[in-house]
């Protein structure tokens, strides 16, 4: 192992991190409805976010509330990755199709 590596069995790397709550302030939407546009999210950022995309894909939201849905990631990275390339393109367009 280099000095880049780091092992995925360090104890000292988190293997989940803190849920990520989206709120999402328009009226109720239904389970499908979120997935649905989840999904057309996904598959408007796959050729210019094809590490986002899968990460999306691979991660799928669940509905707190009428108003908000939790999103639960693998890592620091992906959630460093969502917060500055993706949470407020996300945001608005879950805003605009829920």
């Amino acid at each position: 192992m280099t000095g880049n590596e780091s092992s995925s069995a360090d104890p000292e790397i988190p293997l989940s991190i803190p849920d990520e709550e989206i709120e999402i302030v328009s009226d109720y939407f239904t389970d499908e409805e979120l997935l649905a546009a989840w999904n057309e999210f996904a598959d408007r950022i796959k050729t210019d976010r094809p590490r986002m995309y899968n990460t999306l894909k691979g991660h799928l939201p669940e509905r707190k509330d009428d108003q908000s849905i939790e999103l639960v990631l693998d890592n620091t990275i992906q959630q460093e990755e969502f917060q500055e390339d993706i949470k407020h393109d996300l945001l608005i367009y879950l805003k605009e199709k829920t």
